[in-house]
């Protein structure tokens, strides 16, 4: 996994992403140890609230997150990075750059974007 963030508690990356939690990598991939009240993890780097929302470019812990994503060995810009008090979001993706993001408040938890997660359920195994 390249070039990602979390802001809630990332409990199990591996089952969300083939093969990370069977040795795989997170690459320029971060979570908000604030927000996610979590201080650790195998995967990617924590940082703070501050940390993921001060780079407003592709600069400092983004510099590797312009990705070439149509293969024609040029970065396409797929982000947008707001002002230093808000997340990254990413551009064309269906919900609208400004729809991603809430309202200004003085609570870091509430800059978290309300975005559907769709196809992400958890499978019961029954007991044999």
């Amino acid at each position: 996994m390249t070039a990602s963030y979390s802001t809630s508690v990332v409990s199990s990356w591996g089952s969300l992403t083939t093969g990370l939690g069977r040795g795989g990598n997170a690459v320029s991939s971060y979570w908000d140890t604030q927000t996610s009240g979590q201080s650790g993890s195998s995967l990617g780097a924590g940082k703070t609230t501050a940390e993921l929302q001060a780079p407003t470019g592709y600069t400092g812990i983004y510099a590797n997150w312009n990705r070439d994503l149509d293969g024609d060995g040029n970065g396409d810009d797929p982000w947008d990075f707001g002002t230093g008090s808000q997340y990254p979001v990413l551009k064309n993706t269906g919900p609208s750059v400004a729809g991603q993001r809430p309202e200004s408040s003085d609570d870091p938890a509430a800059e978290q974007p309300d975005i559907p997660r769709q196809g992400l359920r958890r499978r019961r195994r029954r007991a044999d």
